[in-house]
C-alpha cells in the first residue's frame, strides 16, 4: 500500500508488518471479540522482535484494553491515545480528522472531554472511496492518487476551518487514519494548529 505507514522507505528503522487476524474495518469500531484476540495475538507475534508496535488503523484503539500490559515491547495502537493530551493542551475543541466520524463518535462517547471533540471524515472524499476499491494499487492504470485525495482534503478542511464551521475553533487536530499522515503538507496549506498522528510520534522516537 503506497502509504506512508506500510511503507518501509519511509523509516528509519526496518519495518516488520503482521496481520491481526479478523481485525478488519468494520470489526475494529465495535471491536468484536474476534478483532481484539487478533490484535492481542498479532503483537505478540512482534512482542520482543520490535523496538515498537502500533495499530495500522486507528480503531485498533478500541481493542486498548485487551493489549496494554501484555507486550514487554512499548505499544501504541493509535493516536486516539493522543486525545487526553490534546484536550489538556489547549481549551479549546480538538479537531479529530477520522475515516468515518459515525461509528468514532459512538467510541469516544464516553470519553472525558467529549464535548469539545470535533470531527471531520474523509471516506465520502471521491478518491477515497476509489482507494477502497483498489487500496495495493493493483489496478493499471490505478483509478485513483494521492495527489487528487490531498486535492480533496484541502478543499474539505478550508470548508470546515471557515466561519462558523465545525473546526472553526480547533486549537490542536489529532489524526485518527493512519492514512491522513501522508498528507500533513495538505493540512498545513490550510492551518497552521499542532497537527498529533501516531506515525510522526513514532518516526520521532525512533530516531
Amino acid at each position: 500500500m503506497p502509504f506512508m505507514v506500510d511503507d518501509p522507505a519511509c523509516w528509519s528503522v526496518p519495518l516488520c508488518k503482521t496481520v491481526a487476524k479478523g481485525a478488519d474495518a468494520a470489526a475494529n469500531k465495535v471491536p468484536t471479540p474476534e478483532a481484539a484476540q487478533g490484535i492481542l495475538e498479532a503483537a505478540r507475534r512482534l512482542d520482543g522482535q520490535t523496538d515498537m508496535i502500533i495499530g495500522g488503523c486507528g480503531y485498533m484503539w478500541a481493542s486498548r484494553a485487551h493489549l496494554y500490559g501484555q507486550t514487554s515491547t512499548p505499544l501504541l495502537t493509535s493516536a486516539l491515545e493522543f486525545l487526553d493530551i490534546a484536550l489538556r493542551m489547549t481549551s479549546r475543541p480538538v479537531g479529530i480528522i477520522t475515516w468515518d466520524a459515525v461509528p468514532l463518535v459512538r467510541l469516544l462517547k464516553e470519553q472525558p472531554g467529549f464535548e469539545r471533540l470535533r470531527f471531520v471524515s474523509i471516506r465520502d472524499l471521491p478518491e477515497c472511496a476509489k482507494w477502497v476499491l483498489d487500496p495495493y494499487a493493483q489496478e493499471q492504470p490505478c483509478g485513483w492518487s494521492k495527489e487528487r485525495m490531498a486535492e480533496q482534503l484541502i478543499d474539505r478542511l478550508t470548508m470546515a476551518f471557515a466561519n462558523n464551521q465545525v473546526f472553526e475553533d480547533v486549537g490542536i487536530l489529532v489524526l485518527e487514519c493512519t492514512l491522513v499522515p501522508d498528507f500533513r503538507r495538505a493540512i498545513r496549506s490550510v492551518t497552521r494548529v499542532p497537527v498529533l498522528d501516531l506515525l510522526h510520534f513514532v518516526k520521532a522516537a525512533l530516531e
